[in-house]
């Protein structure tokens, strides 16, 4: 089951951003998260939040058309956008896109990546999108294909220790059961030199940055 995830920074619309979107099977909006799916054409399947970011009047009208509407205090310990992805997984979505987390507060944007981290997304696919880029989390005995294009670029982000046996395959520097340690910028701005790229890790875990070069280059992924 696939799952849209939209919070509520406006979203950067491209083809590489549809390309994920695909045909989900749920669209979960997080508070303002629903103005910013509208303005891309997506329709709500659930509103989930404090609704502190939207407009009374607009709450309501989407309260009339039927569509449903979970309230939260606002004193609360996660973020509406935390809320939306806990609810997508408790409905099933093996698959998760994760839309308008990236281009507000720095703090905002740290703690959406982190959320990629958290124990109800291990096992699924989860991948935050935005503009011409994506990134995912990559754990332990994991390996992740992905399908671009030459030129394209991929980063390789330790944050929580050290990652260790790190092995690429079509890149312009390839790794073979290295170690990426948390803190240099070794694994940053590798190349795609072929249609597709591989990333396995033995230990540990990292954050796969995927950055389209063309502009519209295909992408898929793949975890085993």
């Amino acid at each position: 089951m696939k799952a849209i995830v939209v919070a509520s920074q406006a979203i950067n619309d491209t083809p590489f951003v549809r390309e994920h979107i695909g045909q989900p099977d749920l669209v979960v909006a997080a508070d303002g998260g629903s103005e910013s799916a509208e303005a891309i054409g997506l329709t709500a399947d659930v509103l989930v939040g404090d609704f502190d970011s939207i407009p009374r009047e607009k709450l309501h009208r989407i309260e009339k058309s039927g569509i449903p509407v979970i309230r939260h205090p606002r004193e609360k310990d996660e973020t509406d956008g935390e809320l939306a992805i806990l609810y997508a997984t408790r409905k099933g979505a093996d698959e998760l896109v994760i839309l308008g987390a990236m281009g507000g507060r720095i703090d905002h944007e740290i703690a959406n990546l982190l959320l990629l981290v958290r124990p109800e997304l291990q096992g699924r696919r989860a991948v935050i999108v935005d503009g011409w880029q994506s990134v995912r989390l990559l754990c332990s005995g994991e390996t992740l294909t992905i399908v671009g294009k030459r030129g394209d670029i991929l980063s390789l982000l330790p944050f929580s220790g050290d990652a260790r046996g790190v092995s690429t395959k079509g890149l312009l520097y390839p790794l073979h059961e290295d170690t990426l340690l948390m803190g240099p910028a070794r694994g940053v701005s590798n190349e795609f030199i072929a249609s597709e790229a591989t990333i396995s890790l033995v230990e540990g875990s990292m954050w796969v940055v995927h950055i389209s070069s063309d502009r519209g280059g295909a992408y898929h992924e793949q975890v085993r």
